[in-house]
């Protein structure tokens, strides 16, 4: 059961890092010092969204904590500073988007280079943005594309996985993608969950029926003794 819209929006936050991460490998220090006040369902750094042509690049992150108590925790921490590798050259801010904490501290150009991230309450529609996903519900294989040509002509084992992560999907009417999800259902097809849930029974079926075979044995070989 999903967690209504209340609780979710209690584990939602919203973090602003000074200066911004150049790159994956420093928006996962973001996300390790948000693990540290509990778990993370859900983690983006909107600079690699895809569905946002907005040419800002300082773009905030999103996170959804496990619960209520840990975003609170995540909240009353911050300002809070990550201290990056060394050898790294953070990219320099313009005044529009110098960090405001960092100003007002004492600091000096000599300090190791570091993220400072102010993290806040947020009130995201998540479900909203999910739904706009690409590759949300139906969506035809973009077969013309550059990156598709290349990765089937090198082999991808699936043609599926050659299909990258464009901004926008041809358009499915609402009518064709009920349609197509009716007739998947007619042939047994479900959604990753559903699939869990089933390799789950079936092998918690297959323990019981094991533990009832043995306790059989058991059986048969007590009366033999009697």
């Amino acid at each position: 059961m999903f967690p209504s819209a209340a609780v979710r929006q209690a584990s939602q936050v919203h973090i602003t890092a000074w200066p911004t991460p150049r790159n994956i490998a420093e928006s996962k220090l973001v996300l390790k010092a948000l693990q540290k006040h509990g778990e993370i369902v859900s983690y983006r750094n909107l600079k690699y969204d895809t569905t946002n042509d907005s040419p800002n690049r300082h773009r905030p992150m999103l996170a959804i904590f496990e619960n209520a108590e840990a975003a609170e925790r995540a909240i009353d921490s911050s300002p809070v500073t990550i201290p990056l590798p060394p050898g790294s050259t953070p990219i320099p801010q313009s005044n529009k988007h110098a960090n405001p904490l960092k100003s007002r501290s004492n600091s000096s150009p000599d300090d190791p280079p570091s993220i400072i991230i102010q993290i806040q309450s947020s009130r995201h529609n998540h479900p909203s943005n999910i739904s706009r996903n690409p590759f949300y519900s139906t969506y035809n294989m973009h077969k013309t594309s550059p990156m598709y040509k290349d990765l089937i002509r090198e082999g991808v084992p699936v043609r599926e996985l050659a299909d990258c992560l464009p901004s926008k999907k041809y358009h499915i009417g609402v009518g064709v993608k009920e349609n197509i999800q009716e007739e998947n259902r007619w042939m047994g097809a479900m959604s990753l969950m559903d699939l869990w849930k089933e390799g789950f029974k079936e092998e918690e079926d297959q323990k019981g029926l094991g533990d009832s075979t043995e306790k059989r044995k058991e059986y048969e070989e007590f009366g033999e003794l009697q």
